[in-house]
């Protein structure tokens, strides 16, 4: 058996030292890219939870938003479908559909999402929240909660109730609420179980004898656009 000279050897030696090198410099990198992507996900996942309560659907506005029905008047060309029912309402006059006593409500379609304003009050006409835009502007001690995808928005009451509930197929709104006006005065529509739009009113004293069935799961925070 021949022995290698130093110097081949110190060579080989070398070069396995660098190949194990490299090899481990390629694995620190790969785990550092993983680290990096694992770590941007769960900040934007946390990021997106957070919003369930106080964020936009949309941060960037590259169209012009399409209002579909303001203070109970629908937009041009948009059609009002109460709940899940055969009943639709088309824009024929300039009045409105409905009315809430000062009680502002805008639907529209801004960034291809919608985008919903409501003012909540509760029966004594008193005002508890106000959204805009998919924004809560007031809403004291989280008593309301609203879930959404990119088409719909839903807002529950601390009870678990369904408030309010919104859909777009196209230009056509999908609606069921249950709210009050600032003259105490409530007023509510929704898809009776014979699919008949159904308008509905109430008072302090005679509260709304219906209840809207939820499409989100709650909390939002754990369950951001997630349906039931």
């Amino acid at each position: 058996m021949q022995n290698k000279p130093a110097g081949k050897m110190n060579n080989e030696l070398l070069l396995l030292l660098a190949n194990i090198g490299a090899w481990a410099f390629g694995v620190l990198a790969l785990t550092c890219v993983f680290g990096i992507f694992y770590f941007g996900k769960q900040l934007e996942i946390e990021r997106d939870a957070k919003t369930a309560m106080s964020g936009v659907l949309k941060s960037v506005e590259s169209k012009p938003p399409k209002v579909l029905l303001q203070d109970g008047k629908l937009g041009s060309n948009a059609v009002l479908k109460v709940g899940n029912s055969l009943t639709y309402f088309q824009k024929t006059t300039s009045g409105p559909i409905f009315e809430i006593d000062n009680t502002p409500l805008t639907i529209a379609l801004i960034n291809d999402s919608i985008a919903v304003s409501v003012d909540i009050n509760d029966s004594n006409g008193d005002l508890v929240a106000r959204l805009v835009e998919n924004e809560w502007q007031i809403n004291a001690n989280k008593i309301f909660d609203r879930n959404y995808t990119k088409s719909k928005l839903e807002i529950i009451d601390v009870q678990g109730e369904v408030v309010f509930q919104a859909a777009l197929l196209g230009d056509t709104v999908q609606l069921q609420c249950k709210l009050f006006g600032r003259n105490k005065t409530g007023f509510g529509m929704y898809s009776d179980e014979t699919n008949r739009g159904v308008f509905a009113f109430a008072n302090p004293n005679r509260p709304f004898e219906f209840s809207i069935k939820p499409i989100f799961k709650y909390p939002s925070e754990k369950n951001l656009g997630k349906q039931i």
